[in-house]
């Protein structure tokens, strides 16, 4: 098993200064595939196919393919901090 690690960054809105980072993990299979997605739009950056599920990676997301000891095997997605 794998885990996909997104890390999205959230900022605060006019007259709020902060800035908050929001985690999510999901398992997926060892056999997963990552399709890089060339849209004009800009939205998206890729798409993570793991069996039936599909995660969409936007442009304002940082993922990471991790494996079972933690370690990072594959960055998909890397977005600087503001």
């Amino acid at each position: 098993m794998y885990t996909l690690k997104t890390v999205e960054t959230i900022n605060g809105y006019i007259g709020v200064d902060y800035v908050k980072e929001h985690e999510s993990y999901h398992e997926i299979g060892v056999d997963s595939d990552v399709f890089y997605i060339n849209d004009n739009s800009g939205n998206f950056i890729a798409k993570v196919v793991s069996g039936d599920l599909e995660i969409y990676i936007s442009s304002k997301q940082s993922a990471y393919l991790v494996n079972e000891q933690g370690k990072t095997l594959k960055v998909i997605n890397r977005v600087s901090p503001n």
